[in-house]
């Protein structure tokens, strides 16, 4: 009798969770936050499990490390019959350099244009991104790099879905025929989980902002200050509306030293500022570890994606983003803003 008793008990707590729209961490059709050193054995095992098709999308490709075993086990599903087609952005010299390589070990492997990178014509490819079979989709922060795949703070998340496959599929083929335009795919739907590419971001994230009565807590690589009529500053004009409205509104970004990064940590100095003078808290994270995650968190919603706040990745750059309606798949992202947040160099 007590036994049956505790049997009822999970199985209506489990009833009532399916019924507020929490899922079960067993679904495998869940949306799942993949933080960190999660990312690696996620996308192995994703590329492993492919019986048709890989569509990857990478502002970045650099041959060492952790990408060599992505590299492996796609030249393995290659051998298997799995189509695997591949667009690259052409910024990073590594990046083109592999181009060769990759194709004689069987993918179909292009830059995002054929413009000269800097000349007119040119476009950044920003997204990180994969599909597998039209249905396993991992979108984030991650470059394929061993720096962003190994060590950094990085924020991605999986999703087994195929109506939201198809839509990433869509996009896909888009920017594979031409980069350079800007696609035409549908905005949000509003369901719990959807994607979102390029100018989709900007105004899906206003409205969010807007909406805010309870907390916006944001992680970005960058912020690049900007007048009040731009995209970044139409954002921070309503992040001072939501904090005037007694929004909990804080904010984390990047702190990092080298060539490139230094430029980006300038910028994040003078926001940083920028918040401040308007009573908002912002802190820049520890210098040994880069922060390239971008996470949204906005009352119970996620926006976790590769989109910085500036007028190139605002404005111009394909990029892609998921918004999550989902506390189960939101809460791991708020808890890593919150360990950073309260000291921690890593989630």
């Amino acid at each position: 009798m007590l036994k049956r008793f505790f049997l009822y008990t999970i199985v209506a707590a489990l009833s009532i969770a399916a019924g507020c729209g929490l899922a079960s961490a067993a679904d495998p059709a869940a949306p799942r936050a993949v933080l960190n050193r999660d990312y690696l054995p996620a996308v192995l095992d994703m590329i492993g499990s492919a019986k048709k098709t890989i569509q990857v999308i990478q502002y970045e490709y650099v041959d060492y490390g952790a990408v060599r075993q992505i590299e492996a086990v796609l030249a393995a599903a290659v051998g298997r019959g799995v189509s695997v087609r591949m667009i690259l952005d052409d910024t990073v010299k590594s990046t083109r350099r592999s181009i060769a390589r990759l194709q004689k070990k069987g993918m179909d492997v292009k830059l995002d244009e054929t413009a000269e990178y800097g000349k007119p014509g040119d476009k950044t490819t920003h997204a990180k991104a994969i599909l597998v079979d039209g249905q396993k989709l991992m979108i984030g922060s991650t470059n394929w790099s061993d720096k962003s795949i190994s060590d950094n703070n990085e924020s991605d998340v999986l999703l087994n879905d195929p109506v939201i496959g198809k839509k990433f599929s869509g996009y896909f083929d888009q920017i594979w025929n031409n980069a350079f335009r800007e696609p035409a795919i549908p905005p949000p739907s509003g369901a719990s989980t959807d994607v979102m590419f390029n100018r989709q971001y900007l105004p899906t994230v206003l409205r969010l902002f807007q909406a805010a009565h309870r907390r916006i807590y944001v992680v970005l690589y960058g912020i690049k200050i900007g007048g009040e009529k731009t995209s970044v500053g139409r954002l921070l004009g309503e992040l001072k509306q939501a904090q005037a409205r007694n929004v909990d509104v804080r904010i984390i970004l990047d702190q990092s030293t080298g060539e490139f990064s230094d430029k980006t940590t300038e910028f994040n100095e003078e926001a940083k500022d920028y918040f401040n003078a308007a009573g908002i808290a912002c802190r820049l994270d520890t210098k040994e570890i880069i922060t390239h995650a971008k996470i949204l968190i906005v009352d119970g919603a996620a926006v976790v994606g590769g989109t910085n706040w500036g007028h190139g990745p605002l404005d111009q750059y394909n990029d892609c983003n998921v918004i999550l309606k989902n506390s189960a798949t939101v809460e791991p992202f708020a808890s890593a803003f919150l360990s950073l947040w309260n000291g921690a160099p890593r989630f």
